[in-house]
């Protein structure tokens, strides 16, 4: 199926407040949006702090190279143009760039067969499946404040329908002790996940996942920690061994921001959950290694729009027909406005229709169109 509109967007909508990570901090997000202009939409958007490329990168690529996307989208051949054009386009330098022009092409591909993207995946994929689940469990976000404020924040989620939670930690060990032990405790019917976001060092990590252990087992508790999150400042293999000792599970996510990087991980053992951010991975074709092992993947948001996020709920759908988890897409209500409803609860419901199934407000003062191609032949 040929289709000629193609449009080309870049946003900028403002954060509640500002996000801040290791670096620094950013008081907005931004990325580009592109669209056929009915059921098929993708999204750009490298995030500061994250992403190997910037926002300048991923516009100056889409500017030199529209003419060619157009092209490849009009024949329905952008996995062509991944591919066999990867050198000398430069896209190997951008995974932004190979996720978003990635799904628009698997979109294109879901439509021609009349599917919403999560049932053409699983036509190909798991044909002899159980009938497809057209939702998506997501966790909720829970950031270190002080403790009473966090367990209020963790009530007020148990209370909106949330079973799983990503709790933040900070880099003193005390005190995540402290949060773990807590909160573990407080809520024994929560599934709890803590990030710790390579704050900690070797001889740090071990003193704190001794004593949870020794904690939990003396009281026969802590069987709601699910995973801890990136405990080590230098991960090496060595290190996570002496850790895994303790029967914690581990979590990676900058451990694995590449096919390469998880096979390496999957070969050594060393982590038992995989937190994959799309965006910052690269393509479907590359995330099709993880759909095909047996890793246990959370797939995860990075503030995108109510497009990159349904994106994501697609292919967390796809994830949960080799096992069923709770996803990182419940971002919305982080940022000041939306190009579709927020989805700020528990579930995500996948529509029926072709494509995404997402009805895209684009009369927004926060975008901007870069290209109109509908016209061009």
């Amino acid at each position: 199926m040929k289709q000629k509109s193609l449009l080309l967007y870049r946003y900028s909508v403002p954060f509640r407040t500002p996000f801040h990570y290791a670096n620094g901090s950013i008081d907005k997000r931004e990325g580009f949006l592109i669209g056929s202009g009915k059921s098929i939409w993708t999204e750009i958007a490298p995030l500061p702090g994250f992403s190997g490329e910037s926002m300048e990168d991923a516009g100056s690529f889409l500017k030199n190279n529209w003419n060619l996307i157009l092209q490849h989208f009009k024949n329905a051949t952008l996995d062509r143009f991944l591919v066999e054009e990867a050198q000398q386009s430069g896209i190997e330098q951008f995974p932004s760039i190979r996720f978003g022009l990635s799904l628009l092409d698997e979109q294109q591909k879901a439509s021609a067969s009349g599917l919403p993207l999560f049932a053409y995946w699983q036509e190909q994929w798991f044909p002899d499946a159980a009938e497809t689940k057209g939702y998506v469990r997501c966790n909720a976000l829970a950031e270190h404040q002080n403790m009473e404020e966090l367990l209020q924040v963790i009530h007020f989620r148990k209370e909106s329908g949330f079973r799983t939670m990503k709790v933040k930690l900070t880099a003193d060990p005390e005190t995540a002790y402290n949060v773990i032990n807590e909160t573990c405790t407080r809520f024994p019917d929560v599934i709890f996940r803590y990030d710790a976001n390579r704050a900690f060092s070797l001889q740090e990590a071990l003193g704190l996942f001794e004593r949870l252990r020794s904690r939990f087992d003396r009281d026969q508790t802590g069987n709601n920690l699910q995973y801890i999150e990136e405990p080590l400042s230098n991960p090496d293999v060595d290190s996570l061994t002496k850790l895994k000792k303790f029967g914690i599970s581990i979590a990676a996510d900058e451990s694995a921001r590449s096919s390469a990087e998880v096979r390496k991980l999957n070969e050594s053992g060393s982590f038992d959950y995989l937190v994959i951010k799309p965006m910052l991975f690269g393509s479907f074709n590359e995330l099709k290694e993880l759909i095909q092992s047996d890793s246990s993947v959370t797939i995860s948001s990075v503030f995108e729009t109510a497009v990159g996020r349904m994106l994501l709920a697609h292919l967390a759908a796809l994830f949960n027909n080799n096992r069923e988890t709770d996803h990182g897409l419940a971002t919305g209500p982080f940022l000041m406005d939306d190009v579709s409803t927020s989805m700020p609860g528990p579930h995500i419901k996948l529509k029926s229709k072709p494509g995404i199934g997402l009805k895209v407000n684009m009369d927004k003062t926060w975008l901007t169109p870069e290209v109109d191609s509908s016209n061009k032949e």
